[in-house]
Order: structure tokens, then sequence, then C-alpha cells
């Protein structure tokens, strides 16, 4: 069923070349290059997330103390704050208490090295992904050309963090500043918690119970806490294969690539628009990710016989 549904997939985005009234072709298929972007951001997402869930349920024992000092109603003096004022004056002005605050803190505080961490094999995991898209994009082309790798001196893809190239950049812009703010998220988050727990009328074990369950990997309510670190690393990953592949298209001399969306019920209207469009590769570089979550990749284009 999968190969029928990609084979008219692949006929769609033939037409709309033709509709565009262009001589260029898919050099890859449009499915087969959406396939394996979707698989090495799916990859390098679970080994992530793995980590978040081994690590938080590393603190969760820190976080229930915590909580439990709350429900006792502690002296908010007594736990050890960081001075984040911005922090601290956004939960006042939504009505927390003093308590409240301490304790919405003090968790956010804990998990600090859940943030480090993420953010440490988040880098890594952007290296090995922005490698391993080159390396096989690369091998698409040249197969598509008849030949193997061992056959052509193949450049080393520039998949530094700290250099001048589209993989560093990003990472300075976009993936380690948000990084950065991930504790706040995740205070921010228990305070809706704690706030909506209130509105229902819910008791404060009942609050407490709530807060845990959000901190706990094996309790459903995780998931919202989850999502901040799915968002970074679906986002970051998707950008690193975007553009790893649009610098092996540059490294093999393919002048043009296409835009392709999953062509589900899913896809934006902004993403929707772009399906299809070809740019040349210069032009490429930055409009994947689209937005974040962005699930979009890039087909090389170009004359000739039909696509691999």
């Amino acid at each position: 069923m999968r190969e029928i549904l990609e084979a008219i997939i692949d006929t769609i985005y033939e037409l709309e070349i033709l509709r565009q009234k262009r001589p260029e072709r898919p050099l890859v298929r449009p499915s087969l290059s959406y396939r394996f972007a979707q698989r090495l951001i799916d990859r390098s997402t679970k080994i992530l997330l793995s980590y978040v869930r081994l690590k938080a349920g590393q603190l969760l024992p820190r976080a229930t103390k915590i909580v439990s000092s709350w429900l006792a109603e502690f002296d908010a003096d007594v736990l050890k704050q960081d001075e984040d004022e911005e922090l601290e004056e956004e939960l006042r002005r939504r009505g927390f208490s003093r308590r409240d605050i301490a304790m919405i803190m003090a968790l956010a505080a804990t998990y600090r090295p859940l943030r480090d961490g993420f953010g440490a094999l988040l880098g890594d995991t952007l290296v090995t992904t922005y490698r391993n898209a080159h390396r096989t994009s690369v091998a698409q082309i040249l197969s598509r050309r008849g030949l193997k790798p061992s056959q052509v001196k193949i450049p080393e893809p520039d998949a530094s963090l700290t250099g001048r190239g589209a993989l560093a950049t990003r990472y300075r812009k976009y993936a380690k500043p948000a990084v950065a703010t991930l504790d706040k998220k995740v205070a921010v988050g228990l305070a809706g918690t704690l706030r909506k727990a209130r509105t229902a009328g819910m008791t404060r074990q009942d609050s407490a119970r709530l807060l845990l369950d959000s901190l706990n990997p094996r309790r459903p309510a995780f998931v919202a806490t989850e999502y901040f670190f799915v968002r970074i690393a679906q986002t970051e990953t998707a950008s690193a294969v975007a553009e790893a592949k649009r610098q092996a298209f540059e490294d093999m001399e393919v002048d043009e690539v296409m835009f392709v969306s999953m062509r589900d019920e899913n896809v934006c209207e902004e993403c929707e628009e772009l399906d299809g469009e070809i740019f040349s590769v210069a032009e490429s570089q930055g409009i994947i990710p689209v937005h974040p979550n962005c699930r979009c990749t890039w087909a090389p284009v170009g004359s000739g016989a039909a696509p691999i």
C-alpha cells in the first residue's frame, strides 16, 4: 500500500513540474527524499527523548521532596532560589503566592541539569545527523549518475557547531537560545498546571499529585513537559537534515531543489503553498524549517532520465 501511495505522490509532483512548464524532473523520487529525511529526524528525536525521560526519572525524587515541602507549607526562604527576577516577576503577575513561586522556581532549578545535558546531546546529535544526511544525499546523486562514492572525491561537510557554516549559524541563532530557556518553560508549564488545578477546585494534595505527574516520565501527563524538548529536537534535526541535503546537492553541482511536504491533513497552509515549488540551491538556504515542528524537506531536480 505504501508503494502505491508513494507512486501517486511522485506522479503528483511530476504533474506539478509540468504545470509550471519547467524542463526539470526530480533526480531522486520526492517520496524517497521525504522518507529518508523523516527517518533521520525520527531516529535523532528518539535518541534525545530517551535521554530526557531517563534524566527526568533520575531527578524525580528531588522534585518530590520540593513538592512535599510545599504541601507542608514550608517557609519560602528555606529553599535556595536562583536570582531569576524575570521569571519571578512573571509568576507574581500571574497571581501566585511567594510560597508557590519558591516551589516552582526550585523545581525549575532542579531540572536545569536535564536542560544542560539535553543541550549537549542535541549538539552532538545535530552534527551526526548532518553528516549522515550529507553522506546519504551525495550517494543518491552519485547513484543517479551511475557512480559509487569510492569513485569520487566527496567534499567533507561543514558539520561544525563553531564555524560559519549553515549548521553552526542555525545552532547559535535558534537551537542554543531555545535550549537555554527550557528550565523557564518547564516552570511556566508547572505554573499553568497549578493554575488549572486550582481553577478545577482540586485540593492541595491533588494539585501536588498533578504537578508530580507532569514531571514523571512514567505518567501520561509528562507529555506536556516533554513537548518543550520534542519541539526543539524535531525542529532542529529537521533543519540539520534540510541544510545537509542542500549542501550535498551543491557539492554535487545540482543547481535546483524542490520543496516537498508530507501532503497530509496536517500540512499547514504556508507549507502547502510552497509544496512543489522549485528553488535554486542558493535560494533554498534557511527556508526549511518553515516553522517549529516543520516536516518538510528538499528533493533535487534537474534535467535527465527518470529519478531513482
